[in-house]
């Protein structure tokens, strides 16, 4: 049963180097419950699907991943 409005948790945090490795790092690190990535670029094969970042952090990192299709 819903049990009304919650407050969410929400962190931001900006980091340098490799998209696909820092985003791992962040998850390992700070355990969430759900990662939002928005989809973006046009890689081929399955990443073209999802996006190749959204597509390893979906395949490896241990929590919920919510992609985010881009605008258009």
């Amino acid at each position: 049963a819903y049990g009304g409005p919650q407050a969410l948790d929400i962190d931001w945090e900006e980091r340098v180097g490799k998209p696909r490795r820092e985003v791992l790092r962040y998850v390992s690190r700070v355990k969430p419950d759900l990662v939002v990535l928005a989809k973006s670029g046009k890689p081929r094969g399955f990443a073209a699907f999802l996006g190749s970042v959204a597509e390893e952090t979906a395949y490896r990192a241990h929590a919920s991943v919510l992609v985010i299709p881009p605008e258009g």
